[in-house]
Formats: structure tokens, C-alpha cells, sequence
């Protein structure tokens, strides 16, 4: 949740500000964390806590996380295909504390810079939970992810298999990789699936 103004904060979240008379839509309940309650004068609070005394306390703008929602979102998707078989992208918000979440409720994570894959260690995950993506890999963070031993490295083009061969070639051991396919759509849903057989025709007999 994003605050703009520290004055009925939580409450033009919701209602049209009152003292401008703006007309804001209201947010949808579900679209809102689990442990949200909106009061009766329009004041919400997260897991007990009044966003408005949150913005007192901290200023804004601010961002509250509900981490009860987190680890249930977390866990419904564990349930459906198992531990450390779901992969959370930390591009949509990553910090110690929520790379720490995730690792705790069975997921791995997705880092695409050598900054993310330091920020995920750094809070306690291992390398070998972590996936190395990102179609602008550097070649010190290809290194970087070899070295520390992530699960395995997303390739994007053959130009990144070429360098991950020096670097094996220089003494790094070799990486398990996956191929990151680009699959065309074309116009009435027929699916053009050429290149994409190509690459992993040539990719299978691919080896170092």
C-alpha cells in the first residue's frame, strides 16, 4: 500500500478525499492484504495496525506489507506444486526480510543481477535456492552466480552459452542451465514453434 499524503491517509485510500471532494474509486475488498479492516469512519488498518498512525510514525510516501498475506500466498502455491518447485521473480519487491519469507515457505528465488543475488544470500538464503535470469547478465555476474553456486542459470541467447563455455573454459565448473524460449503467437492462436525446436534441437546435442 502506497501512502501520498500523511492527512486521512488510509481513509482517501478508500472514499474520495474529503476535504478536496475528489472522487477516488474504491478499491475492491479482495484486491485488499487478508488482515485489512476498514473501519466504519473509513479508516483501514493492516494486521491491527491504523495505516494512518503508520504514516504518522514513518512519514510518506510509505509501503506496508502484510506478511500473514505473504506466507499464504506463499504456501497456496507450494501446495499446488510443491517445495522449491515455485519460483518467486524478486523484481517485483525484494529486500532482506521478504527474500528471507519466501526461502522460508519453500520457494526459490529469481535474481537477474549480481545486486539481487547479493541481497538474497546476504539474508540467509543459499545459492542453490536461487535461480540466475535476466537477459543482461555481465559476465562478472555470470561468474559471480557460477561461483557462489546458484541452481541453475537461464540462458537467453547464444551469445550467453558462448560466454558460459570461456568461463568453463577458464576453470569455472560448468553450470546447469534452462533455455528461456521465445514463443511466437501469430495472429488466430497458431502457435509458430520453429525456432524455438530449433534451439532446442541444437541445444541437445549442445554439450561442454
Amino acid at each position: 500500500m502506497r501512502f501520498y499524503g500523511a492527512r486521512d491517509v488510509a481513509r482517501s485510500c478508500i472514499v474520495g478525499h474529503r476535504d478536496t471532494g475528489a472522487d477516488v474509486t474504491a478499491i475492491a475488498k479482495h484486491l485488499l492484504p487478508d488482515n485489512a479492516v476498514i473501519a466504519p469512519d473509513g479508516q483501514m488498518s493492516i494486521g491491527g495496525r491504523m495505516l494512518s498512525d503508520v504514516a504518522t510514525e514513518f512519514g510518506t510516501p510509505v509501503f506496508v506489507y502484510d506478511e500473514e498475506h505473504l506466507r499464504a500466498r506463499c504456501r497456496e502455491a507450494v501446495a499446488v506444486f510443491g517445495r522449491e518447485r515455485v519460483v518467486y521473480a524478486t523484481k517485483a519487491f525484494l529486500c532482506t526480510a521478504m527474500a528471507r519469507l519466501a526461502h522460508e515457505e519453500g520457494l526459490l528465488l529469481d535474481v537477474a543481477t549480481g545486486g539481487e543475488l547479493f541481497v538474497a544470500l546476504n539474508a540467509g538464503v543459499p545459492a542453490s535456492h536461487c535461480v540466475m535470469h535476466g537477459n543482461n547478465k555481465s559476465d562478472e555476474e555470470l561468474r559471480t552466480a557460477i561461483e557462489a553456486g546458484v541452481q541453475h542459470i537461464v540462458v537467453d541467447n547464444f551469445d550467453e552459452l558462448d560466454r558460459l563455455d570461456a568461463l568453463h573454459a577458464q576453470g569455472l565448473p560448468a553450470p546447469r542451465v534452462q533455455l528461456r524460449n521465445a514463443w511466437r503467437v501469430c495472429a488466430h492462436a497458431r502457435v509458430c514453434v520453429d525456432r524455438a525446436r530449433r534451439l532446442e534441437v541444437w541445444f541437445q546435442s549442445w554439450q561442454w
